[in-house]
C-alpha cells in the first residue's frame, strides 16, 4: 500500500529519539520520573524539582528563556515581598521567616524548569511526546495501585519496617493527589484524531490513561485526589466542548470564593461533628477549622497573622482542632495570613493565570483548564498551599503543560497573529510525534 504524503519521510522512533539534544533527554527524564518520585516520596518532588532545574540549566545555560516568564516573575515576588514583610506583624515570627524561605527556594527553581522548557522548544518526536511522561505516569499509578492492595511492600522496604508494623492505608495520599493534578499533562501528550496507523489513537490512549489513574487513586483512601482527577476530567470534557466560559468560569468562581471565604466560615455551625453528625469525622473536623479561621480572621483583616501563622493559631485552638497544621482551604489560609492584601494578590494571580492559559495553543487549552480546575479543588478542600511538596508538583505540572506544547506558550502575547503561529507550531509538532510513533 502507498505510504500517505503525510506520514512519508518521518523518522522512526528510534532515529527520533537518537537525534535529541542532551536538554531534550534531560527533559524526558525528568517527564518520567516525576511521577514516580511523587509515588516513593511526595515530599522529594521539591529536591526533584531543585535537581531538574539545574542539570537542565547546566546541559545549556543559554536556553533559559526568562522574558517571557516577567509577569510570572513579578507575581511571585511580589508574593515573596508580602510574605517576608509579614514576618514584622507576624504571631510567629520564626514560623514565617522559614516558610518565607521555603516558598521563595521552591520557586526559583521552579521559575528555571519552566524556562528552560520554553527556551528549548518543540521538534518532531520530541521527548514529551509518546512514551516518556505518560510511561512514567501509568508506571507510577500501577505501582500505587499494587501498594495499596498488598499491604505496602515499596513504602516498607524503603521505610526499613517489619513486616509485623501496621501500615496506615493513607501513607499514599500525597502520592494520590499529585498524580491527580500530573494526570492532565500526561493526558496532552497523548492527544491524537483516533485515527492513528496503529488503530488505536489519541483518544483512546486518553480513555485508558485516565481509567487506570482513577482506578489507582480509587483504591487510596484520599478523597480530595479522587475530587480533584474526576473534577478534572469534567472540565476537560467541557473545555473541549466551549473552552473559554469554563475557563472563565474556573476563574471567577474561584475569585467569589476567595472574597466571600470568611463570611461563609462564620455562617458555619460551631460544633459540627455534633450538628453535622452526617458527615464524615475528618470533614467535620475541617468545618470547625474553617469558622474558627474565619473568626480569627475577623479580628486580623487588613494583614493578616504572618506567613504560615496558620500553624501557630491552630495549635492554640480550642476542642478537637487544636494541633492541625493548616485551614485545608486556600482561600481562609491566604485571608487569615496576609490579610486583604494577600487575598488582592490571589484575585490577581488567578486572573493572571486564566490570561496566560488563553495565549496556549488552542488544543492545549483544555488541559490546562483541567490542571487548574484539580490543582484548585485540591487546595479547596485538602493539603496547605505553601506545603514544599504541593508547591513543587504545582511547577512540575506547569512545567510539564509547556514542554508538552514547545516553546509555542512563550511566543504568545502580542496578539492574534502569535497565537496563530502558536496553534500551527502545536498542530505540526502534534501531526509529527503521531506519524514517528
Amino acid at each position: 500500500m502507498a505510504q500517505s504524503s503525510s506520514t512519508r519521510g518521518a523518522p522512526a522512533p528510534s532515529e527520533a529519539i537518537g537525534a535529541l539534544s542532551p536538554r531534550h533527554r534531560i527533559l524526558g527524564g525528568f517527564a518520567a520520573f516525576c511521577p514516580i518520585v511523587g509515588l516513593v516520596s511526595a515530599r522529594g518532588m521539591a529536591t526533584f524539582l531543585i535537581v531538574g532545574a539545574l542539570a537542565l540549566l547546566l546541559a545549556k545555560p543559554r536556553s533559559l528563556a526568562l522574558s517571557p516568564l516577567r509577569s510570572a516573575i513579578v507575581a511571585l515576588g511580589s508574593l515573596a515581598l508580602l510574605a517576608a514583610a509579614s514576618i514584622f506583624w507576624s504571631t510567629a515570627p520564626e514560623i514565617s521567616r522559614l516558610q518565607t524561605l521555603q516558598v521563595v527556594g521552591i520557586a526559583i527553581p521552579g521559575l528555571l524548569v519552566i524556562g528552560t522548557c520554553l527556551g528549548i522548544g518543540a521538534k518532531p518526536a520530541a521527548p514529551m511526546g509518546p512514551p516518556w511522561l505518560p510511561f512514567g505516569f501509568a508506571f507510577a499509578a500501577c505501582v500505587l495501585l499494587a501498594e495499596q492492595l498488598s499491604d505496602f511492600p515499596l513504602y516498607r522496604l524503603l521505610h526499613l519496617l517489619p513486616a509485623a508494623t501496621e501500615v496506615e492505608s493513607y501513607v499514599h495520599n500525597k502520592a494520590a493527589t499529585a498524580l491527580a493534578v500530573l494526570l492532565f499533562p500526561a493526558l496532552l501528550t497523548q492527544t491524537g484524531d483516533g485515527t492513528a496507523n496503529s488503530g488505536f489513537g489519541g483518544t483512546s490512549r486518553q480513555a485508558a490513561l485516565a481509567a487506570f489513574a482513577l482506578l489507582a487513586i480509587l483504591a487510596t483512601p484520599s478523597q480530595s485526589a479522587l475530587l480533584a482527577a474526576t473534577g478534572g476530567l469534567i472540565v476537560l470534557v467541557a473545555a473541549r466542548w466551549r473552552e473559554k466560559p469554563v475557563r472563565n468560569a474556573i476563574v471567577y468562581v474561584s475569585i467569589a470564593a476567595a472574597v466571600a471565604a470568611p463570611a461563609i466560615a462564620l455562617l458555619l455551625p460551631p460544633d459540627a461533628a455534633t450538628s453535622l453528625g452526617w458527615l464524615p469525622y475528618s470533614a467535620a473536623q475541617r468545618v470547625e477549622i474553617w469558622r474558627h479561621v474565619g473568626q480569627t480572621v475577623a479580628e486580623h483583616p487588613l494583614l493578616g497573622i504572618g506567613m504560615d501563622g496558620a500553624r501557630h493559631a491552630l495549635s492554640i485552638a480550642p476542642g478537637s482542632i487544636r494541633g492541625s497544621l493548616h485551614p485545608h482551604n486556600v482561600f481562609l489560609q491566604v485571608w487569615l495570613e496576609l490579610g486583604v492584601i494577600g487575598v488582592a494578590w490571589l484575585v490577581g494571580f488567578l486572573l493572571f493565570v486564566g490570561s496566560l492559559i488563553g495565549r496556549m495553543p488552542v488544543e492545549a487549552r483544555p488541559y490546562a483548564d483541567a490542571a487548574l480546575a484539580a490543582a484548585v479543588l485540591v487546595s479547596s478542600f485538602a493539603w496547605g498551599i505553601w506545603q514544599t511538596w504541593w508547591i513543587a508538583t504545582l511547577f512540575v505540572t506547569v512545567a510539564l503543560l509547556v514542554a508538552a506544547t514547545g516553546s509555542a506558550f512563550g511566543k504568545v502575547g502580542s496578539g492574534g497573529d502569535a497565537a496563530a503561529r502558536a496553534d500551527a507550531h502545536f498542530s505540526e509538532s502534534r501531526s509529527t510525534h503521531q506519524t514517528a510513533g
